[in-house]
């Protein structure tokens, strides 16, 4: 009958979807307490069970005895003579049980299976001569294991060492019980004691400890291709399981939650994440944005809440369902500007990496999306803004874009936190879901559903798109002047004339938007933008402005370290000699934990406005997983700059006097096996709009490692070149000529003799192999940068054959030019320059204190 029952709470839940245990076998053996393993009659009983037990089938035998009588305390209870008389009932008790476990473990292992026996490893009765006995007959391997390394805890969740001993036969068991060591101060700072009230606690096992038994138990009964057992398989959780165990971290209707919850991310990256163990979750600024958010969304019917249904008819009715959950999250916009520039807000999103199908399922999609355009099109498009008369340039949000597009693909229905269910659910409803009918943030397709929407209306206006650059749309309204929109998700910034009002009018009628403002903070850049008269032209010059933004960097960095920051000229930290270097870089950083938050903070800051940290942030970047005391060293020199250099902005200056002649220019660089952690040369590039008179604008800047290590300079520097003709000056040629209306001459820049040499000829028998090492072909860029006039097929011997390359008229010239190596801008780019030259380079690219007009 016992049988019968076991077999029947396994199929029960199994049938359920919430079983843990699945019974493969017939080898079941429930002992209770009348089965008294002391006496003949339970000696029997299990005797039989085992000989009982069909041939094939594996059998492991646990053994976990009373170890009262060996306890450590024992040594001071003895003192008394009724304790004595107690301990030593206590080990006559134990060597009868001991005695009949042995017979049965015989049995056991005459049948092909495994005996195992547990002890804490502070019990005397180890050495007792029959444990040792029995140990050395059945041939165990002992093994100590502490029980914080099994997830052994007190009722604060503070770990317990309690050391415990398992003598096993089993392989599989033996190398899984190997390592479960306390993992050190670092994960553990501090322990309970076993002792006291908690010892009688920890005499049962943890899930984690029972799991990997079974799992070894599982291990043992495959590797001897067993017909049948009693194994354990990991938990198998239903979808609607998981929903509510992560809805119990959500706030209820009390306005509290629990203190665990998961942890959410926020995709703007100068806008701070309230988790919400955060007090600041609680604060009505944070649930007044839930509040309204929530609202808007129901307003807007995002999910079918008048028709909600139960999941197990969606399943049953609906194949093809996907379940998903939704969740607040909250963050300040801002965070590093006064409060009263703060902004608030909260966002209802989909848990996008947990959405199933009917079956429990992971429901699987492809990463095939639209992709957002970079900062490089928004500074052409302020370049431009600069150049023509009569042009605004605007920006605005398209208020909660994604849920403007509808939801399409497989029927998605989501779950909400019980706290946000209409009252009448409760007494109908056991696990409600609605119908998902907008494009929620966080679905894995909704980027895509809004880039499509705003996409077919902008077409029906007259916009067209730009292969080279996605999410920029363009309009010719007349014969000779331009509409643009550059779009970022919901951020748009617009450039045009008096009928791109009327345009924008036209599509806030199928897109809600803000109203359009002059541009300021974008992206989390502030761009300062002025504009003056002077001798019948317009003079635009913009600053680029991270200064809250590298202070708000500072003072996170400074809540991490206890040194001082320095009062430095440059961030690059001096080189130590060889023999200090070699011993900094075999020893782990302290801030290795934070390299990764620390360092990408930076490299942000360095993409948006500024150059003058991209190249000693770049080499810290690829150190991250190997984080050491010489990268403490260095990135405590960019701090230490940082907060020196906390005025610096990045300026451009134009005129509409160089509408028809402003041109492109490229200052690419290499140097050569510059940076000492390895062998591969460092590419770096300068982008800039070159007026008249000295004025220039940056578009662009980057500093990257190569692919693969190259010979000499020359081939450093060819590399560098090529991925910036290709990648960065020949996609902002195209743009500009698009939103200028003309061809738009470009010119690279370089100061290395032995690559213009090459580039020049089309060849060079020293760099014969870069076409397959580093894929750059000196003949491409010799079609692309050397055009045949005379004077040029003079200079290089050839005859008289014209072979200009084919261009369309709207194509504006591209000419390699070499430059002065004293005067190219792209060293700042590759380089660890000393602060006399790095002050230099700052003048050349714009970068300059910051000052109020």
């Amino acid at each position: 009958s016992d049988r019968k029952l076991v077999e029947y709470c396994c199929s029960e839940a199994s049938r359920l979807g919430h079983e843990r245990y699945v019974l493969t076998g017939c080898a079941v053996v429930r002992l209770t307490i009348k089965d008294d393993m002391s006496t003949k009659a339970g000696l029997q009983k299990a005797l039989k069970e085992v000989e009982e037990t069909p041939e094939g089938t594996y059998i492991h035998l646990w053994g976990s005895l009373p170890c009262t009588g060996g306890s450590p305390w024992q040594r001071i209870n003895r003192k008394h003579a009724n304790a004595r008389r107690l301990i030593e009932e206590h080990k006559a008790l134990n060597r009868k049980l001991m005695d009949n476990f042995i017979v049965v473990g015989r049995a056991v292992l005459e049948k092909g299976g495994d005996v195992s026996f547990e002890w804490p490893s502070s019990c005397s009765l180890w050495d007792e001569e029959q444990t040792m006995s029995m140990v050395e007959e059945f041939s165990l391997n002992k093994f100590h294991i502490h029980g914080c390394a099994v997830d052994l805890k007190d009722e604060h969740g503070v770990p317990i060492k309690k050391p415990w001993t398992i003598a096993t036969s089993s392989p599989s068991l033996a190398k899984r019980l190997s390592g479960l060591k306390c993992p050190g101060r670092d994960e553990h700072p501090t322990h309970r004691p076993c002792a006291g009230k908690l010892t009688k606690s920890t005499e049962g096992y943890t899930d984690m400890l029972t799991d990997i038994l079974h799992q070894a138990f599982r291990d043992e009964a495959v590797a001897q291709r067993a017909r049948s057992a009693m194994s354990a398989i990991d938990t198998v959780r239903g979808e609607h399981d998981d929903a509510l165990k992560e809805f119990d971290s959500f706030m209820q209707e009390s306005g509290h939650r629990q203190k665990v919850g998961t942890e959410t991310m926020w995709c703007a990256m100068v806008t701070k994440t309230i988790h919400p163990n955060d007090p600041l979750f609680h604060h009505p600024k944070a649930q007044g944005a839930i509040g309204e958010e929530l609202g808007h969304l129901r307003d807007h019917t995002t999910w079918d809440e008048e028709n909600p249904e139960e999941a197990s008819d969606v399943k049953k009715n609906v194949p093809g369902a996907h379940f998903a959950r939704i969740f607040p999250i909250v963050g300040i916009k801002y965070f590093e500007d006064a409060e009263e520039l703060q902004k608030w807000k909260g966002r209802i999103v989909l848990a996008g990496n947990r959405i199933k199908l009917v079956t429990g399922e992971w429901a699987v999609f492809s990463e095939v999306g639209s992709i957002p355009s970079t900062m490089a099109s928004c500074r052409i498009l302020i370049a431009v803004f600069a150049l023509l008369p009569d042009v605004e340039l605007l920006q605005s949000d398209c208020i909660r874009a994604y849920v403007q597009a509808p939801m399409r693909g497989p029927p998605t229905y989501i779950r909400m936190p019980r706290a946000w269910w209409p009252k009448s659910w409760a007494s109908r409803f056991q696990d409600p879901v609605c119908r998902l009918i907008k494009a929620l943030y966080g679905h894995p397709y909704s980027g895509n559903y809004w880039y499509d929407k705003l996409l077919a209306e902008l077409q029906k206006l007259g916009f067209k798109t730009i292969e080279e650059w996605p999410s920029v749309f363009y309009l010719y309204p007349d014969s000779h002047s331009v509409i643009a929109f550059v779009v970022y998700v919901d951020d748009l910034v617009t450039l045009g004339g008096p009928h791109m009002k009327h345009v924008i009018a036209k599509l806030r009628e199928t897109i809600q938007m803000e109203d359009p403002a002059c541009l300021q903070r974008y992206l989390g850049c502030v761009h300062h933008v002025s504009r003056k008269k002077a001798e019948g032209e317009d003079i635009t010059e913009v600053v680029f402005d991270m200064r809250t933004y590298f202070e708000a960097a500072v003072n996170q960095y400074l809540e991490l370290v206890s040194e001082k920051l320095l009062k430095v000229t440059s961030p690059y930290a001096p080189r130590p000699d060889d023999k200090e270097l070699e011993a900094l870089i075999a020893e782990e950083g302290k801030l290795k934990a934070h390299a990764a938050s620390l360092v990408m903070k930076l490299m942000y800051g360095a993409r948006m406005a500024g150059p003058h940290i991209i190249v000693i942030v770049n080499r810290l970047s690829s150190q991250i997983t190997k984080w050491s005391r010489d990268s403490d060293r260095k990135i405590h020199r960019v701090y230490s700059y940082l907060k020196e250099a906390h005025d610096m902005v990045l300026t451009g200056t134009l005129s509409t006097a160089d509408r028809d002649t402003a041109e492109i220019i490229a200052w690419p660089d290499a140097d050569h096996a510059g940076d000492y952690m390895h062998t591969k040369s460092t590419s770096g590039y300068y982008l800039e709009v070159r007026g008249a008179e000295g004025r220039t604008f940056p578009i662009g800047w980057g500093s990257k490692r190569q692919g693969c290590s190259a010979q000499h300079t020359g081939e450093a520097e060819t590399v560098s070149l090529a991925t910036t003709l290709r990648n960065e000056l020949i996609p902002a040629q195209i743009l500009l000529q698009i939103l200028l209306r003309r061809p738009v001459n470009g010119k690279i820049m370089e100061d290395n003799s032995a690559c213009v040499l090459a580039i020049r000829k089309g060849y060079s028998p020293n760099m014969r192999h870069i076409q397959r090492t580093q894929r750059v072909s000196l003949g491409m860029l010799n079609e692309i940068l050397v055009h045949r006039d005379d004077e040029d097929k003079d200079d290089l011997g050839m005859d008289a054959v014209d072979e200009h390359c084919d261009r369309r008229d709207d194509e504006g010239r591209l000419d390699l030019e070499q430059a002065p190596t004293a005067d190219h801008k792209g060293d700042l780019l590759t380089k660890e320059l000393d602060p006399a030259q790095f002050n230099r380079a700052l003048s050349m690219i714009g970068m300059r204190q910051w000052k109020q007009e």
